[in-house]
């Protein structure tokens, strides 16, 4: 016997039951109007980590450029900065 398989989450629940062909439809369209925000949102974060992870490569980068070192309040000011830019991503909750 095939096995089904579930693309949304456990928690989701659909506010029809399916009892014509409409019914079927409208709930379906529910769900890929669910899904689709689901992979705007995941494209969101997704692009949000590729470009902090350039922005770090970059300072890595200028830091073994310059001959000084990174002193310890530089680090506690990107550190602030990243963190930041992830609170801003979130909606400005932090956890």
């Amino acid at each position: 016997m095939a096995r089904r398989i579930h693309l949304l989450p456990p928690e989701y629940k659909t506010s029809v039951r399916p009892v014509t062909a409409e019914d079927r439809h409208f709930a379906l369209c529910r769900e890929l109007e669910y899904l689709r925000s689901e992979i705007k949102r995941l494209k969101g974060i997704n692009s949000f980590k590729n470009e902090m992870l350039l922005y770090m490569a970059r300072l890595l980068e200028d830091q073994l450029r310059e001959p000084e070192p990174l002193t310890f309040e530089r680090v506690k000011r990107l550190i602030s900065q990243l963190k930041g830019a992830v609170d801003r991503e979130r909606g400005g909750l932090s956890e």
